[in-house]
C-alpha cells in the first residue's frame, strides 16, 4: 500500500484525518516550502554584503514586529556599547507587586503573575514550569479525556516522575464540553495575566477562548501559543509531536550515517528548543 503511493498523497490522508505522521524532508526542501515563504522563515539580512538569507526570529507577537538579524558591530562602533552589559538595568525586573499574591512564591522575580497552563504533553507544559519556577502563580489546567504523555514515572519520590514538568503549579480539572467549565476558565482569564496552550490553532477558537475574545474581556492578557507549524501558512492545520516534527523540518535528514542511509530516531528535541525561545 505504502508503495503505491507518493509520500505526497500519504501525508494527504494523514492530515485530512489529523494524524501526526509526515514526511521527512531535507533542510533545503523546508527553506523552499510554501510553508516557508507564507511565514516569511528566512528574510535579508540587513547591513550585510553581500546579501544573506536568514533564519528571522522564531516566534511572532501580534502587536510587536520581530527583531530582523544583522550584522553584529565592530569593536569601533559607536554602537557597540549598546551589546554589553552596561546598558542593562542592575534593578531586575519583577511582575507587579502589591495586594493578592497568588500561589506564586514571594520575592520570587516573577511573584505576583498569575498564569493558566492549558498545555499538552512537554512543550506547552514546559513554558509553565519555567514562569513556576521563578515564582509565577501557575494554574495546569487538566481533563481527564487527556491524561499526562511524558513519560515518567507515578512514584513521586522518582527521579523522572510527573513533577519534574508539573512542579510549583497548582492544578484544575475542566470538561470544555461543559458550559460551567467554560465559565469557570473565563473568569479565570479575566483575573490573570498569561494563557499558555500548544493545541492545534483552530482549538482555542472552536471554544470561543481564542486570542481575540479573550484580550477583548481582558486587554492586558498575554497568551503565549506553539502550535506546531504556526499559525498562519499551508501547514497551520498540522497536528503533530516533537518526533515527527523534526522529520518535517529536516532535523532528522541530518542524523545517522550517510553509508547506510539510515536515519536515527531521536527525542522531541523541537519541544525544549522551542520553549526556550
Amino acid at each position: 500500500w505504502l508503495q503505491s503511493r507518493s509520500s505526497e498523497e500519504i501525508w494527504a490522508m494523514a492530515r485530512q484525518r489529523r494524524i501526526s505522521f509526515h514526511p521527512i524532508l531535507t533542510v533545503p526542501q523546508v527553506c523552499d516550502s510554501d510553508q516557508a515563504q507564507a511565514r516569511d522563515m528566512l528574510v535579508e539580512s540587513p547591513d550585510v554584503e553581500p546579501q544573506l538569507r536568514v533564519p528571522r526570529a522564531p516566534y511572532l507577537m501580534t502587536r510587536t514586529p520581530a527583531f530582523l538579524p544583522g550584522r553584529a558591530p565592530r569593536l569601533d562602533d559607536i554602537a557597540a556599547e549598546h551589546w554589553g552589559s552596561s546598558s542593562r538595568s542592575p534593578d531586575p525586573k519583577h511582575a507587579k507587586t502589591g495586594g493578592d499574591q497568588g500561589h506564586g512564591a514571594e520575592g520570587m522575580p516573577l511573584a505576583g503573575l498569575r498564569v493558566l497552563d492549558l498545555g499538552q504533553v512537554w512543550a506547552g507544559p514546559l513554558v509553565g514550569r519555567y514562569l513556576a519556577d521563578y515564582g509565577a502563580d501557575v494554574v495546569s489546567i487538566r481533563t481527564a479525556s487527556r491524561p499526562p504523555t511524558v513519560g515518567g514515572s507515578t512514584d513521586s519520590e522518582s527521579p523522572v516522575a510527573w513533577e519534574w514538568i508539573y512542579r510549583n503549579k497548582r492544578s484544575l480539572a475542566l470538561n470544555f464540553r461543559e458550559p460551567e467549565a467554560v465559565s469557570l476558565f473565563w473568569r479565570l482569564a479575566s483575573v490573570s495575566d498569561v494563557v499558555i496552550d500548544n493545541f492545534s490553532p483552530r482549538a482555542m477558537p472552536r471554544m470561543g477562548l481564542g486570542y481575540d475574545e479573550l484580550t477583548e474581556a481582558n486587554p492586558r492578557l498575554i497568551m503565549v501559543a506553539l502550535p506546531a507549524a504556526g499559525r498562519g501558512g499551508p501547514w497551520s492545520d498540522l497536528v503533530t509531536y516533537g518526533p515527527s516534527l523534526e522529520g518535517l523540518y529536516g532535523m532528522k535528514s541530518l542524523n545517522g550515517y550517510s553509508d547506510t542511509g539510515q536515519l536515527m530516531e531521536s527525542a522531541a528535541e523541537l519541544d525544549p528548543t522551542s520553549v526556550g525561545y
